[in-house]
């Protein structure tokens, strides 16, 4: 999950740092996509530790996938959720243009994600509707199923469908970012130096 929200909108949009990033030749979100990557690459770099860790000492309780087509999808299903949450959190973080304090946003932001991502809960363990709401909200595209399509927990047909969904939120993220930005890049005014 990336968590860009906090530096577009406090760093960049409320203290006027966006200014740096608007004279490069590059789009601001690769730009960010980028500086985030390195610790999202990191961070997952040390939970294949602790995972390799654990593992060794309770493999009887993990099941990893050895099917090459399921890990295959299993790695797309990755790279989309990584575009995907990342695409979300500068959204969040674009809302800054209209607001004076954002905190509240960040705030009910995280409360969403915590239910309908499966960090509290695993989605199908979720009562009827909610089940229905998180499957119908981004989140679980983000977090649960990238975690359990290595679990081996989902059919072709079930991975299918989750990188379709994957697609249909990135191509929503997409127009409400580019809308956010062409709105908000006309709101902006920072204070030169």
């Amino acid at each position: 999950m990336s968590h860009i929200e906090e530096d577009v909108a406090r760093q960049d949009i409320q203290n006027g740092e966006l200014v740096n990033y608007l004279l490069k030749p590059f789009s601001y979100f690769w730009m960010k996509f980028f500086e985030e990557l390195h610790y999202r690459l990191l961070q997952g770099f040390y939970a294949l530790i602790i995972f390799s860790i654990f593992s060794f000492f309770f493999h009887r309780l993990i099941k990893i996938t050895d099917n090459l087509q399921t890990l295959v999808l299993g790695m797309v299903i990755v790279v989309l959720a990584l575009i995907s949450s990342h695409l979300f959190k500068m959204i969040v973080g674009l809302l800054a243009f209209w607001t004076v304090d954002i905190r509240g946003i960040f705030n009910l932001v995280d409360i969403v994600i915590l239910i309908f991502a499966g960090f509290i809960v695993p989605i199908d363990l979720l009562i009827g509707p909610l089940t229905k709401i998180a499957n119908a909200l981004p989140f679980a595209y983000m977090i649960y199923y990238p975690v359990v399509v290595f679990q081996e927990k989902l059919s072709l047909n079930q991975l299918i469908n989750v990188v379709f969904m994957q697609i249909v939120w990135l191509t929503i993220f997409i127009s409400i970012y580019r809308f956010l930005w062409n709105r908000g890049i006309k709101k902006f005014s920072a204070v030169g130096q």
